[in-house]
């Protein structure tokens, strides 16, 4: 049985073909158009998508497939429970990545921090029920709001920034990219400090596309899974088809 996961990210999309319950290489779409020509082509048996930015219905609009795609929402049956005020407002991206959590560490609390547009940060308890967690802005959001929020602030690229980054900057740069980075980092050991007080044994897993920064200067010991939110979502669609 050939299955295929789409997570449709704020900037780009990504898939993995998944052949015997294991995920192959993902690959990255910046053009719904040669995504849905690759599902077209691909002869999937069944296919799961998760979107934040609220272009699945134009993905879904240009397939030309027998399957009907799994579209993750609130209301999709999940294997976890979710204890959350809002569901209806819970990223998919985050349901996704929490249960790609449990699958990876079963009847373990685990804290999914995901860093990318937004940093996302998502508890998960022993008993598979999903608390919630914490939203902030990403690296380049901070770096953006600097310079689109103030008259004099420079617009800084990610490009120009290096994983080496002094404390004291010496320059409107340095000290601009000193802010947002190194608060971003305190910020991660703070959240992970408190949430291994709180939990014994817990389990730190970062994805998002930029975790590479930040992997090797955390305080506790993490796991680094790019692949999460797609190897949540195939747990998601397993789970649907079993039902």
């Amino acid at each position: 049985m050939k299955k295929l996961v789409v997570d449709i990210g704020n900037t780009i999309a990504k898939s993995a073909d998944v052949l015997n319950a294991e995920l192959e290489e993902v690959l990255y779409w910046e053009d719904i158009q040669e995504l849905a020509s690759y599902i077209n082509s691909g002869g999937f048996d069944s296919i799961a998508i998760s979107s934040v930015s609220g272009t699945e219905s134009k993905l879904i609009s240009q397939l030309d497939v027998s399957v009907k795609p799994l579209v993750l929402s609130s209301n999709t049956p999940l294997p976890i429970k979710l204890h959350y005020k809002t569901t209806e407002t819970l990223g998919v991206d985050r349901i996704a990545g929490t249960v790609g959590a449990y699958y990876l560490y079963p009847k373990n609390s685990c804290l999914v921090i995901d860093i990318g547009t937004c940093i996302t940060y998502d508890l998960i308890d022993s008993e598979g029920v999903y608390h919630g967690g914490a939203i902030s802005p990403g690296l380049e959001m901070r770096l953006n709001g600097m310079h689109q929020f103030t008259g004099k602030l420079p617009s800084i690229s990610m490009d120009e920034l290096n994983n080496e980054i002094s404390h004291i900057g010496k320059s409107t740069f340095e000290s601009m990219s000193s802010g947002a980075f190194n608060g971003m980092l305190m910020e991660l050991n703070g959240f992970i400090d408190h949430f291994s007080a709180k939990y014994q044994a817990i389990n730190i897993i970062m994805t998002g596309g930029d975790s590479y920064r930040f992997e090797s200067l955390i305080n506790h010991p993490i796991f680094v899974a790019p692949k999460l939110v797609l190897q949540g979502l195939n747990c998601i669609l397993d789970y649907n088809e079993k039902l």
